[in-house]
């Protein structure tokens, strides 16, 4: 465990069920999920219990049996429970409403993402946490793809992302939208303030208010669970409007008139064509819509032409 100097805290939250978790150290946590159940939230906060010393479920799942089944978890520390009234909110918005929360109960230094479906073991936030200390960075994100070999359309998608996070920041990330990550108190306020977001473009507008605020984010290699082989049409979607919503200006007008287009042919289920020359890209990156895709949900599949 890291040394302990003074008080710490961490926040550790989830997605459609946003678990905040505050620790009382020298950091906060906070950790994303789903449609999590009580089982997965129960674990979630028995793996990281070394940390935490307060949880804030935050739910936004419309299942009402699901939903009062998770108020019954129980944990080694304290849990705060916020009803957002059995709608399917969006992530970023649980997110938020978890920030909020835990800003208000108490001093916390460093907030934690973990997706609650622990696609990746939240027993390496300390690797996370670590990079921060280390570095002196005010955000540590998780790459699932340091020691893996991806398959065509995760690298198409990775190196998709990557590269508009290059051209609009200048930040070199290997993986910008993995839910797992760690931040400072200032950061976690800024995103509470800052974030308008509604769905699953939060991780990358968290990158984008960190390199806003001038901050420098860590990147940590850590194991992950096998990822799907397409991706849901949502996700994408809502990373390409935050895309054209959070970067205009930094794009060239024929960069960003390409960038509009996939946002707009996303939503409508429709195939696009990323022109490699326009991003500095040795290749296309076709997109192509798949009926029944990751998590059985209409998706796309990238890859390279």
């Amino acid at each position: 465990m890291a040394e302990q100097v003074g008080g710490d805290s961490r926040i550790y939250m989830t997605d459609t069920w946003v678990c905040v978790k505050i620790y009382i150290m020298m950091r906060a946590e906070i950790i994303p999920t789903a449609d999590a159940t009580k089982a997965e939230i129960e674990e979630i906060m028995g793996l990281t219990a070394a940390y935490a010393s307060h949880y804030v479920v935050v739910q936004n799942d419309p299942d009402i049996e699901r939903a009062e089944s998770v108020r019954t978890a129980r944990a080694e520390h304290p849990i705060t429970f916020v009803d957002l009234g059995h709608k399917a909110s969006g992530k970023a918005e649980a997110i938020r409403r978890g920030i909020g929360v835990a800003l208000a109960v108490g001093n916390f230094d460093t907030f934690i993402q973990v997706d609650g479906h622990l696609k990746q073991n939240p027993a390496q936030i300390g690797l996370l946490l670590d990079a921060q200390r280390r570095d002196g960075s005010d955000m540590a994100i998780c790459n699932r793809y340091a020691d893996v070999e991806l398959d065509e359309h995760r690298l198409a998608l990775t190196q998709l992302f990557s590269r508009f996070a290059k051209l609009s920041t200048g930040l070199e990330l290997s993986d910008t939208v993995c839910g797992t990550r760690t931040y400072s108190r200032a950061i976690a306020e800024m995103i509470f303030k800052y974030s308008m977001s509604v769905g699953y473009g939060i991780e990358s507008e968290e990158n984008d208010i960190v390199w806003q605020s001038g901050g420098t984010i860590s990147q940590v290699g850590v194991e992950s669970n096998e990822q799907a082989s397409s991706t849901a049409a949502p996700k994408l979607v809502d990373n390409a409007y935050l895309l054209c919503a959070r970067t205009q200006g930094r794009f060239s007008a024929s960069q960003y008139t390409i960038l509009q287009g996939f946002a707009y042919a996303l939503p409508r289920f429709a195939d696009y064509r990323i022109p490699g020359e326009d991003f500095d890209m040795p290749y296309d990156v076709q997109c192509t819509f798949v009926e029944d895709g990751e998590d059985g949900e209409p998706s796309y599949e990238l890859h390279y032409v």
